[in-house]
């Protein structure tokens, strides 16, 4: 399959995305860590217990805290910038046996299947997880039920995995 398609962003889905993202990136364990540590602190400190423990996990709230808040903020801050960038030209998405390319006007970049670790599908949009800890976005009201079966396809034959189905229209 060659195709391309005009993907059609919108600042909201960039930034639903983003958030998807940062949510499969720090998963359980950081929220999990930041709360087990607060609550440990606060007893301490309910109990006048003021030894290098307390500094310790006060220490590891502040660290993981500020690991999640930065990771939030840069994300974000990122999708606003590309919406904005995206908002003023129209962004090709090229569909091929060899993998995936996008042509904007932030550049063009080509994808190898290969490189794909995951598909993650949502309501109104697919997230591609890379290897190298990036993702990618698409819209799907942009492309048609061919395009993404292809997609879900080509992910599984190159060893990625399928997070969940696409759900009905």
């Amino acid at each position: 399959m060659n195709r391309d398609y005009v993907l059609k962003y919108s600042p909201d889905l960039l930034q639903s995305a983003a958030i998807c993202y940062i949510k499969q990136l720090i998963g359980p364990a950081f929220p999990i860590v930041f709360v087990g540590l607060s609550i440990y602190s606060g007893i301490q400190v309910y109990n006048e217990n003021y030894s290098w423990r307390l500094g310790l996990a006060g220490g590891g709230v502040f660290i993981v805290g500020a690991i999640m808040i930065s990771l939030f903020i840069g994300h974000l801050k990122h999708a606003k910038k590309t919406a904005n960038e995206l908002r003023n030209g129209e962004t090709i998405f090229g569909l091929s046996e060899s993998g995936i390319s996008f042509s904007s006007p932030l550049g063009f970049a080509k994808i190898p299947w290969g490189q794909i670790s995951s598909l993650h599908q949502h309501k109104d949009f697919i997230i591609l997880l890379i290897n190298r800890g990036n993702y990618t976005s698409v819209p799907l009201a942009s492309i048609d039920d061919e395009a993404m079966e292809f997609i879900r396809k080509s992910v599984l034959k190159h060893g990625g995995k399928v997070a969940w189905q696409k759900p009905a229209r």
